[in-house]
């Protein structure tokens, strides 16, 4: 009996440890190694149960059952060893002589020992039992036992060469297989001497045990694959959501500055200070959207907590100005009572990232607002402690609107979540407002706290700390360096000449230098341009600038490589030259890389007329930068009468694919954009011929480069369809998607072609 226990403990065991394997279907496709181990551990089941059934039936004197009995047991036995070889083989996976050598003797083995088998059924060779009922072994039994243990033995040394010679990624588990085996080797040599013993179930039991950790290593090693690919196939879809969002940045943000640059037009053709005040408003208005539009581009910047605060000295009178002037329209519309109760201990300056601030202010008025029907919005901004030169404030938006339930509160700062559907499904949003703040404030070492009553109104509130830059009091008026504060101030700012100047400006693309050159030619600056990296960094060795324009995206060597050469050949003179990057992608995050790559400051195209004079009042010489007062009324007047299409020939204007007062508005006058049609209709034939000897040549980066620069001076022009077919082949071509473009380029290059004569008759 304890004979048919042990087999019956070691079948459990099996059963158990393996019950996972056990339960994949045969349907499942599975690698031929895994499979192969199955029908080993089916046969080592076979050969348990006929183990069991031996002890049983000979215990009860059943003899001719345990005869029949003692057949399958030896043939399962042999069946065990060939379907160990087998995975073995499969395993290692090495494809060699000694591989198809062991299957080979395996096959054999098995076939002999069932041959051996059947030829006992008549007469006795391998064992037998006299007339009492005891088990007799024949020599042949000890033959093919002995046959079977060389042959284990021989596996097993096998699998131990390859954990020592060619399996440094997979000795542990190479280790647990030859172990295994040679196991089972040993065991079945006791039980060849010892036929009445349990040693082989023994055997097979401890070398369960052993490939459960086997089994356990490989399953964690193919977890660890799926994991590896499942986060690479992550990162893929990550990148080409960042692609996607840098491809997509520039088309939203062309019609922001489109109204940006009709409101620079109305504040240079007004004197009066009410407009001025509007389109100040306007501007600040703009500039916030777009740093909202940043963030919610890259939104993926601030889930991997990769986003960096800038921090600056800032005027808190101008930051709050900034706050009210976004929000008490969208409060007046509404009916709204806005108040701004402003601690009068408040620093009225202080160092911090006033941007990122204002952006989470306005989040939370934002929000106030839409979800305020009546009363009132309320924006506090107390003064919790000074202490040495840092202000502890709290920040508080209090509404009387439709307040949260309380089991809404958890999914509040969940990104595109929206609470209460069926009240709010009304309200424009994302969603992703709360998200952002809440993570922009982690960042700042603080959190977003809410107090809110259902129906009642809410209170968002948080603690920052700020350093401080100058401890005076904001006072209890405010409202009046609020409301002092004057557009009018910026707008000299922005008129200056400085013909002592000298600056570089390089771009690949000829039109975008002639654009830039129209829109400085007022201010007299001396320009010199360069048409590639490596002649922009031949000009600057030659010359002495005050400032470089540099483009980021040209052929054979872009932005950042071109001003690693400048700062490897000419240190010294770069290290006191400001150095500007220039580029069509406006994803947040493309200034921290400008940065870090080593420009000074970042512009984004289309250039906008007043980011451009800023930047360069900020970084040109104090002493060579003149003001210009603002124009009087009677010139602004004169200059209201100037039609602003004077100079477009009348047929250019009929052309419905071109929206050629767009174009004016980019190129900022009606002969700069002249000029800059006539180059881009001169070069017409050279870029369809450059486009085609790319195709011809697998030039796939030079064929990015060109339709990029295509896509850019057509939009700057006014054509926003052949722009956007532009656009299409520049993202076929990063996305590597050869058979698109060979089925969109003839097309293309016969529309692109067939624009020189019409654009010429019409220029005329």
């Amino acid at each position: 009996m304890y004979y048919s226990s042990l087999a019956s403990l070691s079948l459990v065991i099996c059963f158990i440890i393996n019950n996972k394997l056990f339960r994949t279907g045969y349907s499942r496709e599975l690698p031929k190694a895994k499979l192969e181990y199955r029908h080993f551990l089916h046969s080592l089941i076979l050969f348990m149960v006929t183990d069991i059934a031996w002890g049983l039936l000979y215990e009860m004197h059943i003899i001719p059952l345990v005869y029949l009995d003692t057949i399958a047991y030896f043939a399962s036995q042999a069946l065990a060893v060939l379907f160990w070889t087998r995975f073995v083989v499969a395993y290692l996976d090495r494809n060699s002589f000694t591989d198809r050598i062991l299957l080979d003797v395996g096959k054999v083995t098995f076939i002999f020992v069932v041959s051996c088998l059947v030829i006992n059924i008549f007469t006795p060779i391998v064992f037998s039992f006299d007339e009492n009922g005891i088990f007799l072994s024949l020599p042949i039994r000890y033959l093919f036992l002995i046959i079977q243990d060389v042959f284990f033995t021989v596996v097993a040394l096998y699998t131990f060469r390859a954990y020592f010679k060619e399996a440094k990624n997979k000795r542990h588990q190479y280790r647990t297989i030859a172990v295994s085996g040679a196991v089972m080797a040993v065991f079945m040599t006791f039980q060849t001497f010892n036929p009445l013993l349990p040693f082989c179930v023994t055997g097979f039991l401890i070398s369960t045990c052993l490939i459960h950790a086997f089994v356990a290593e490989e399953e964690a090693a193919e977890k660890a694959i799926l994991l590896d690919g499942a986060l690479k196939e992550a990162e893929k879809a990550n990148a080409a959501k960042t692609v996607f969002l840098t491809n997509m940045s520039h088309e939203i943000r062309t019609p922001i500055n489109v109204i940006m640059g009709m409101n620079e037009i109305i504040r240079q053709s007004s004197n009066d200070d009410k407009i001025l005040s509007c389109t100040d408003n306007i501007r600040k208005s703009g500039t916030s959207l777009l740093s909202i539009i940043r963030d919610i581009l890259d939104f993926t910047k601030i889930e991997t907590g990769r986003m960096e605060l800038v921090c600056e000295e800032y005027y808190l009178p101008d930051v709050i100005g900034d706050i009210y002037n976004l929000i008490r329209f969208r409060a007046e519309e509404k009916g709204l009572e806005l108040r701004f109760e402003i601690d009068a201990k408040m620093p009225v300056r202080m160092k911090g990232d006033a941007l990122r601030i204002k952006q989470v202010i306005t989040n939370l008025l934002t929000n106030a607002v839409k979800y305020t029907e009546k009363g009132s919005v309320t924006f506090k901004a107390t003064v919790l402690e000074k202490k040495e030169n840092i202000a502890a404030i709290r920040v508080s938006v209090i509404d009387t609107g439709i307040g949260i339930k309380d089991e809404d509160k958890e999914k509040l700062l969940a990104p595109f979540e929206r609470l209460d559907t069926n009240r709010t499904r009304t309200i424009a949003g994302t969603g992703v407002g709360l998200s952002i703040t809440s993570a922009l404030l982690r960042m700042m070492g603080s959190q977003l706290s809410v107090d809110s009553i259902y129906n009642a109104g809410s209170n968002f509130h948080f603690d920052v700390s700020q350093e401080i830059a100058e401890n005076t009091p904001i006072g209890e008026n405010w409202m009046d360096a609020l409301t002092s504060y004057k557009y009018t101030d910026k707008a000299e700012r922005r008129n200056f000449t400085s013909p002592d100047s000298h600056i570089l400006i390089v771009d690949d693309t000829a039109l975008n230098l002639q654009v830039i050159c129209g829109l400085l030619e007022p201010t007299g600056i001396q320009i010199d341009t360069a048409e590639s990296g490596a002649e922009g960094i031949d000009k600057f060795a030659a010359g002495s600038y005050d400032l470089v324009l540099l483009d980021y995206l040209m052929p054979h060597m872009n932005g950042i490589e071109t001003l690693a050469k400048i700062k490897e050949e000419y240190p010294e003179k770069a290290a006191t030259t400001p150095i500007i990057s220039i580029t069509a992608n406006a994803v947040a995050g493309d200034r921290e890389r400008m940065l870090e790559a080593g420009f000074t400051n970042y512009l984004s195209k289309p250039v906008v007329v007043g980011e451009l004079m800023d930047m360069l009042i900020q970084f040109l010489p104090d002493e060579k930068v003149h003001l210009v007062a603002q124009a009087s009324s009677e010139e602004v007047e004169e200059a209201k009468e100037d039609d602003e299409l004077e100079g477009i020939p009348a047929k250019l204007l009929d052309i419905p694919w071109i929206d050629v007062k767009q174009g004016v508005e980019y190129c900022g006058t009606a002969e700069t954009y002249m000029m800059a049609l006539s180059m881009f209709t001169d070069h017409i034939d050279e870029k369809a011929d450059l486009l085609e000897d790319c195709l011809t040549n697998d030039d796939l980066e030079m064929f990015i480069v060109t339709v990029h620069a295509l896509k850019g001076s057509s939009l700057t022009l006014g054509m926003a369809d052949f722009s956007a077919k532009s656009k299409e082949l520049e993202f076929a071509g990063k996305r590597n998607d050869i058979e698109f473009i060979k089925e969109k380029i003839a097309d293309y290059l016969d529309e692109f072609r067939g624009l020189k004569p019409v654009l010429q008759e019409c220029s005329q």
